[in-house]
């Protein structure tokens, strides 16, 4: 009776070796779960916990010797076929060994003896039937006759070496919802194995159990083991009869010695890493406060960024997508502004892509493009026209970094919190969900924030003119005095469009670009428009690219002749753009006794602004930043009352102010 009652008491009277000791309490938890209980359960138990000796061994053995109705047809799955139909064959010999005799006095026939399944048929009529599988193997639907699996087991069905891939945990898991747990409808699913990492599938169920019906057991080599980096403590070992506490403290300090305490953890301890080696702590993350008026004078004189990590399903297994808003202060600071992350169509994303670029203005979007999602960045650039959104109102970066994932995550980020250089808003609703991301980190199932955060290294551009902020620099237009000088510039794109813009000095020396014209338009249009807004003042030159000034080798004829023979004075602009590139950044740049810059612009000249704000290394000289040009050839001669005489180089008089000049 008690052999019929209890994977333990029959493994004792039947199957223990020489050298066997006591069972553990955990092994009758794992027998009465297996012969009594009727839940499904995940159970992570320690290397040599005696897991195949009970869950393969006398389960199995018992099943063939006590048949009973409710556990008749039994599924054994394993990491592969080949070692599954060898442990079968291995416990179907050893049940049918004259050494068992006594196990199978009710035994009709074998009715099958395979390398795929065993199946006994009783004198009573009763049969038994077990079927082996790899994972992986076909098992969706699977019946015996009429009768659906009573009981699933899986018993150490990965291989550690499926960790080391980026799809085999993902496809396993995919096999075990679809297949597998739909099995459990009408059959008991019973999994144990070791702990092999966050991806495995055992552990992905325990952190989804309460989801997916599971009831779950770790079973550690102890109750519990601690260690803070200067003193280890062990607990009340599970098994005292084979492992004692002091046995338990040198294994792990050996392999503590060779720098493997995290695979004693695993292999001992069923935790994924020890505590110490997690490399991200979300306590070091330094919180800021949006009401703060030096953090507000940091980031609002810094460029905002956002960076896209796309994932474009909307299965349960699927990461979120992530859009994260950013900004670099002083000091190598880095200001997390905002994190939207939720499971998504792509429509959907580029829809919250724009509201983001909305909410927080940035200079660029970076997307990480792998595979399809670069398909991605073409949605964005054709929904960027939206009603929200001003059209190229900011730059689309691709990210095509092929760097491995926890690699990237832990060099970028681990630096940063360590040296208190990420900050984080006070009471951010996802603060909680980026700091179970760094906890678990590189072993969560989930590190999409992390990787998103990651990427901001990727997105950031090296801006041409990195000075340049819309906080500091831009203003709202005033009214100017007619007798502080003006000088104006224009350029033009070979599709037609002109740019002109008109820059002042104060008497103290300040310059304002106080107005833009731009369009497509002839000469004269523009000279139309010049005179528009200098409204009888006086405009001390207009400077043009010096391209213009040079005849066309066909026709003879100078394009800038089409411009002066409308009224417009043009002469040859300054055009080095290493030397007047610095000009410009100096021009723009805060002061360190925190006296505002130089140079402001008015905030009508929008694409000036714009090219500030987007135009990049590499971009010198094209003629896609021509009001940038304009703003160097005017810097390009040094407007100010301090480097002028009363007659300019082109003998133009100028018309100073009177006493205020210093």
């Amino acid at each position: 009776m008690r052999c019929a009652q209890s994977l333990v008491e029959f493994r004792k009277a039947h199957l223990a070796g020489d050298k066997d000791v006591e069972s553990p309490e955990f092994h009758h938890k794992w027998s009465r779960m297996l012969l009594q209980g009727r839940h499904h359960y995940a159970i992570e138990g320690f290397r040599e916990s005696g897991k195949d000796q009970v869950v393969f061994q006398a389960n199995l053995m018992h099943a063939l010797t006590y048949p009973v109705d409710y556990r008749s047809y039994i599924i054994m799955i394993g990491a592969n076929w080949r070692d599954m139909s060898t442990k079968l064959k291995d416990v179907t010999r050893q049940w049918q060994s004259p050494l068992h005799d006594g196990l199978r006095v009710n035994v009709a026939r074998i009715v099958e003896d395979s390398g795929d399944a065993f199946e006994v048929l009783y004198k009573n009529g009763q049969r038994v039937r077990i079927e082996i599988f790899g994972k992986g193997g076909m098992v969706r639907g699977r019946v015996w006759g009429v009768k659906r699996p009573d009981i699933v087991i899986l018993n150490d069905m990965q291989d550690p070496s499926d960790m080391d891939s980026e799809l085999i945990p993902e496809k396993d898991w995919d096999w075990f919802l679809s297949d597998i747990l739909f099995l459990g409808k009408s059959s008991r699913i019973f999994m144990i194995g070791n702990n092999i990492g966050a991806r495995c599938v055992i552990e992905r169920v325990i952190a989804h159990a309460t989801a997916l019906n599971f009831k779950t057991m770790r079973v550690g080599i102890a109750d519990y083991l601690k260690d803070d980096g200067v003193t280890v403590e062990v607990g009340t070992p599970t098994w005292p009869q084979r492992h004692t506490r002091e046995e338990i403290y040198s294994e792990y300090m050996s392999f503590k010695s060779m720098g493997k305490e995290d695979h004693y953890m695993r292999e001992k301890m069923c935790m994924n890493m020890a505590p110490l080696s997690h490399p991200l702590h979300p306590e070091k993350l330094v919180e800021f406060d949006w009401h703060d008026d030096d953090v507000k004078k940091e980031i609002g004189g810094g460029s905002v960024s956002l960076v896209v990590d796309p994932a474009l399903s909307k299965k349960k297994t699927a990461d979120p997508s992530v859009i994260i808003a950013f900004v670099d202060g002083k000091g190598g600071r880095r200001y997390i502004l905002d994190v939207d992350f939720r499971k998504r169509d792509p429509n959907e994303l580029v829809e919250d892509i724009l509201k983001m670029a909305a909410k927080w203005n940035p200079v660029c979007v970076g997307i990480e493009t792998v595979a399809y999602q670069q398909a991605l960045v073409v949605m964005l650039k054709n929904k960027i026209d939206s009603s929200y959104v001003k059209p190229d109102s900011f730059r689309v970066v691709e990210i095509k970094t092929r760097q491995n994932k926890a690699l990237k995550i832990g060099g970028r980020i681990q630096p940063m919190l360590e040296a208190g250089q990420l900050l984080v808003p006070r009471g951010a609703s996802w603060r909680g969900a980026l700091n179970d991301q760094m906890a678990a980190f590189p072993d969560g199932e989930h590190d999409d924030i992390l990787d998103a955060m990651a990427m901001a290294d990727d997105v950031k551009v090296d801006r041409l003119v990195h000075t340049f902020n819309v906080q500091n620099n831009v203003v709202e237009p005033m009214k100017i005095p007619a007798n502080w000088p003006r000088w104006a510039s224009l350029a033009a794109r070979p599709d037609g469009e002109v740019v002109m813009i008109f820059l002042v000095c104060s008497p103290e020396g300040k310059l304002y670009v106080t107005d833009e014209i731009k369009g497509i338009m002839s000469p004269a249009e523009l000279y139309v428009q010049y005179q528009r807004v200098l409204s009888n003042r006086r405009c001390g030159a207009v400077f043009a690219p010096k391209e213009m000034f040079e005849p066309d080798p066909i026709t003879g004829t100078v394009w800038a002749g089409n411009y002066i023979g409308v009224g417009l004075p043009l002469c040859p602009g300054a055009d080095s753009w290493k030397v007047l590139t610095a000009e410009m950044i100096e021009q723009f740049e805060s002061h360190e006794d925190g006296s505002p810059p130089r140079l402001k612009v008015f905030r009508g000249c929008e694409e000036l602004i714009w090219e500030l704000s987007s135009a990049v290394r590499g971009d010198e000289g094209r003629d896609t930043i021509i009001a940038l040009r304009c703003l160097m050839m005017i810097l390009g001669h040094r407007p100010s009352w301090r480097d002028m005489t009363n007659v300019d180089q082109y003998g133009e008089s100028l018309k100073y102010p009177g006493a205020d000049i210093p």
